[in-house]
């Protein structure tokens, strides 16, 4: 979030003039201890100066209109305002979110939707494409979808989107991501825990899906989850097919956030569960799938699990 709107990175380092802290001060600290006190502790010193309060900028973005064009109504009520130092970084910033208002569309019709005409979906093409699901819908890039789309102000948006995936008729299993992951990392822009909104409504669905993932891709021998190159979202590459690390990176953010989750639902058991599957991938990709003399994360090739083949073909005839 930082350099967004009210932020000091929207201001070069030469018009800020902070104070001197001769001490420490826990109202400097966003981080600090709850039992830190919250007293300013007695000194001899000399009291110091605050901070100036500098000025917010003009919330103008018609000088970003060639770059937003049909965007710009939507993105001045949408988007979190950005302006910084050096043009070409502002000018990609509000190009993206360009982007991401032409990619939505109206899809499923279903209960909770943001308006009778449908759920609102992203897509990853703005044309239509063969390999794609309903309303010309990938999963692949959906983690990403949410992970941006978590900073409008519109919430609709990104509730919608979750619904199509778990309530609707969007194709969930045809790449990796991580929507848990991305819906928790929201929450905590919205809410104080994820007890409520949109992870409490899907948090049956998201663990399911979690469930699913891992009944069809685990490789019972290897003990990791198995995937193609191609359904990693990575195409044809020198890593090979078999135990990938990003997708039991993915399991493991998941799991991480699922148990985050059901600890807020005061649901014991699954917050119990999800913890150990969190540790579990932990050391796949620690014993596993590290490399000490490359340090760096390989892939253990390994035969397609045959589940995985039978879940292809059934998915094949949907």
């Amino acid at each position: 979030a930082v350099g967004f709107y009210g932020g000091a990175a929207l201001w070069p380092k030469a018009q800020i003039a902070l104070p001197e802290r001769p001490h420490y001060d826990p109202k400097y600290e966003p981080f600090a201890p709850a039992s830190a006190p919250r007293q300013r502790p007695a000194t001899t010193s000399a009291p110091t100066t605050r901070a100036p309060t500098l000025p917010l900028p003009a919330r103008d973005l018609n000088r970003w209109s060639h770059v937003l064009n049909e965007s710009l109504a939507w993105a001045t009520a949408n988007a979190p305002y950005f302006d910084g130092a050096d043009a070409d970084v502002t000018l990609a910033y509000w190009y993206r979110w360009r982007l991401f208002h032409l990619h939505m569309r109206r899809g499923d019709k279903l209960r909770g939707c943001s308006s009778e005409e449908g759920c609102w979906v992203l897509t990853e093409f703005l044309h239509k494409v063969f390999w794609s699901g309903p309303h010309n819908t990938i999963v692949c890039p959906a983690g990403h979808h949410i992970m941006e789309g978590r900073w409008l102000r519109d919430d609709a948006v990104i509730d919608d989107y979750a619904r199509f995936w778990f309530q609707g008729s969007g194709w969930r299993m045809q790449y990796t991501w991580w929507p848990a992951y991305a819906l928790w990392q929201r929450a905590q822009l919205l809410q104080p825990g994820a007890a409520g909104g949109i992870l409490a409504e899907l948090f049956g669905a998201l663990a399911a899906h979690y469930r699913e993932v891992v009944n069809t891709h685990l490789h019972r021998g290897a003990g990791c989850v198995f995937t193609s190159c191609h359904a990693d979202g990575e195409e044809n590459s020198v890593g090979l097919d078999g135990c990938r690390p990003t997708i039991n990176a993915a399991m493991h953010g998941e799991a991480t956030a699922l148990a985050h989750v059901a600890k807020s639902l005061r649901n014991a058991s699954e917050a119990s569960f999800f913890a150990a599957e969190a540790a579990r991938f932990r050391d796949v990709l620690a014993r596993q799938l590290w490399d000490d003399d490359l340090g760096f994360f390989v892939t253990l090739a390994q035969p397609v699990p045959p589940q995985l083949h039978a879940h292809i073909r059934d998915y094949q005839k949907r």
